[in-house]
């Protein structure tokens, strides 16, 4: 057995494992990404990222840049830059990065800064897929939404940011989010943090708690869609983060209302930390401690010496050091594209087609079902025969 076929039969056990899967259990590791070097994000040529983290050597790449990958580059002050660029047609262009790593409880800060422009969000967000789940009507979720914890910062508000949940990709929206005060305003660094416990979701600004949700919050219990389960995320998430724009958005804004002589605006994201909690809400090094976990540690030598994309970093993004240490727009796309083959201790995985999803009414993107990734998995394995 070649080590690709190893790597599909794996991949179906997985799916049909929940226990040892990590879009359930998590693989969350505690360290801080400072994006020193750009080698450590792995660029997608599709709109819709990969749905397992089987393929993707969890030790050589920290995040995935979705899309729009020439709107990602290394920021000059350090960072990582992303840009929405006007393109035209009212649909901005605008990219989006997502974490390699699924996390499941764990504290989440994002210090970065936004550009206070009418019609553009920024967004530092947890996002789940959509997995089956028998005890509700999921025909009435987003399908490309699971659970989600928000922070999305509105231009159109410059001295505001919004903080919300969501469960099981049921967009009740307005029924739980918050508003909250962001002193100096939202073009300045500041550091948004939301901590997740097996019981509570804290929202914090530079230190400062804004907000705490409790899973036997009113609130929480009263879905018409849940009938009584807590509408409370705790299925494992990727970190997201992203521009957006839609002009049919009221509550986004709008269309951008870009300054004069201005097509594009940008935000910064200096660094993310992330402090993993164990299965008693204590902090750890990493969680759970699951053989993929464990092996997956992020390499300190040997570090890529050529950036690993379908399709290239802009120029100014040279590697550096290592960047981790230990411790919805619609793109303007509508060709079929092919992803780059993902690399396991070197075995090449199948290319796989994709064609890109239509956009939803979400404002934050999400992942692929988990079903059809194990439909393409069981694919290439019929494909080796």
């Amino acid at each position: 057995m070649n080590k690709f076929t190893a790597l599909v039969l794996a991949s179906l056990v997985l799916a049909a494992d929940p226990t040892n899967d990590p879009q359930y259990v998590g693989e969350c590791l505690s360290t801080t990404y400072d994006f020193s070097d750009m080698n450590r994000l792995f660029a997608l040529d599709s709109l819709i990222p990969v749905q397992s983290n089987i393929g993707i050597d969890l030790g050589r790449y920290d995040f995935t840049i979705d899309y729009n990958q020439k709107n990602v580059k290394q920021a000059a002050g350090g960072g990582l830059e992303l840009l929405i660029t006007a393109n035209g047609n009212d649909n901005p262009l605008a990219p989006r990065v997502s974490s390699t790593r699924f996390i499941r409880y764990a504290k989440v800060s994002a210090t970065l800064k936004a550009p206070a422009i009418s019609g553009i969000v920024t967004t530092f967000i947890g996002m789940g897929p959509q997995l089956p789940d028998s005890r509700f009507d999921l025909s009435k979720a987003n399908p490309q939404g699971g659970d989600e914890i928000d922070v999305e910062i509105l231009g159109k508000t410059p001295n505001q940011f919004n903080s919300n949940v969501f469960f099981r990709g049921f967009q009740e929206l307005g029924a739980r989010g918050g508003i909250h005060n962001v002193p100096n305003g939202i073009d300045q660094f500041h550091t948004y943090t939301f901590d997740w416990k097996h019981n509570s979701i804290t929202w914090s600004l530079d230190g400062n708690v804004v907000r705490t949700y409790n899973k036997n919050d009113p609130a929480a219990l009263n879905s018409p869609n849940t009938h009584g389960v807590p509408f409370f995320p705790d299925r494992a998430m990727k970190i997201q983060f992203s521009l957006w724009s839609d002009k049919t958005n009221v509550w986004a804004g709008g269309a951008p209302a870009w300054p004069a002589g201005t097509t594009s605006a940008s935000a910064i994201y200096k660094s993310i930390t992330v402090q993993c909690y164990d299965d008693n809400d204590n902090p750890v090094p990493q969680w759970p401690l699951i053989p993929q976990n464990v092996k997956a540690a992020p390499t300190q030598k040997g570090q890529p010496t050529e950036v690993a994309t379908g399709g290239k970093i802009p120029a100014g993004a040279a590697p550096g050091g290592s960047s981790a240490s230990s411790n919805s727009t619609t793109p303007t796309n509508n060709n079929s594209t092919q992803l780059p083959a993902l690399t396991v201790s070197g075995a090449p995985a199948a290319t796989v087609a994709t064609t890109p999803a239509a956009g939803t009414s979400s404002p934050s993107s999400a992942f692929a079902s988990q079903s059809s990734f194990a439909v393409l998995a069981a694919a290439a394995f019929v494909a080796m025969l």
